[in-house]
């Protein structure tokens, strides 16, 4: 990122090497864009703490295209918060495992191969804002257990691929739920072959039951709140008018 600091502008690294220091170099980017500050790390026991509340955010995860290639892996972390990134293009977008409590905010996860992939033992995570779409496999659970993460807060969720819009009140929030199916599952990991199915008759059915009432045994998430793709602007112009009440 590019940081102007008494006029001077100069690029940094979110996370370097130093190694006249041997120290691993983190931009503390909780205290953005108030303060800013570089932690230096010089052994794994520091770095494991300083990153375990960590914040990624305004990153670009693009082209890792190889045999199970990942965007961004989030492993065995807690209370971060990943925001405003774009992870596009890649053979799997993002991946949880073993991660709990964190926020994903705001982030475009996109055209990929798979676009979101949940571990094991990844519980009370928070979704929110974040763009779901192009994705030839939106989610991969692997038959885990994802109901104890929230798809919405604050009555806010995320934007899927879907065929139904249906906003009447015209808040930028589809009235109906979102349920994303994992019909394949890991099998998609060993079989890519696979992937012809995606868009077959078949699937789609399947997709559109289940975006009517959950299909039992059937692994998915649902989204209370998703959202429509004029949500932002609506949002804008909300804030716009209550900035001239304001005056």
């Amino acid at each position: 990122m590019n940081v102007t600091l008494c006029g001077q502008t100069r690029h940094y690294r979110t996370v370097a090497f130093d190694a006249k220091q041997n120290a691993v170099l983190l931009i503390e980017q909780r205290l953005l864009p108030h303060e800013f500050k570089i932690i230096p790390t010089r052994d794994f026991r520091q770095t494991a703490l300083a990153i375990k509340d960590m914040v990624v955010r305004g990153n670009r995860f693009v082209s890792n295209r190889g045999y199970r290639a990942y965007g961004l892996i989030f492993q065995s972390s807690d209370r971060s918060r990943l925001e405003q990134n774009e992870i596009s293009e890649n053979a799997v977008g993002l991946s949880f495992n073993q991660c709990n409590h964190n926020e994903i905010v705001a982030n475009r996860v996109t055209r990929n191969y798979i676009g979101l992939r949940f571990g094991s033992n990844s519980d009370a995570n928070r979704f929110t804002e974040n763009i779901f779409t192009g994705n030839l496999h939106p989610i991969e659970t692997g038959a885990s257990d994802v109901s104890g993460s929230l798809w919405a807060v604050h009555g806010v969720g995320n934007r899927w691929d879907t065929e139904l819009e249906l906003d009447l009140d015209r808040d930028g929030i589809v009235d109906v739920p979102h349920r994303e199916l994992d019909l394949f599952g890991i099998l998609r990991r060993d079989f890519p072959a696979i992937a012809f199915l995606s868009e077959s008759p078949a699937v789609k059915l399947l997709r559109l039951a289940n975006e009517r009432a959950v299909i039992p045994g059937m692994s998915s998430i649902e989204d209370p709140a998703p959202l429509t793709s004029h949500f932002w602007r609506i949002r804008a112009q909300h804030s716009a008018r209550a900035a001239l009440t304001n005056k």
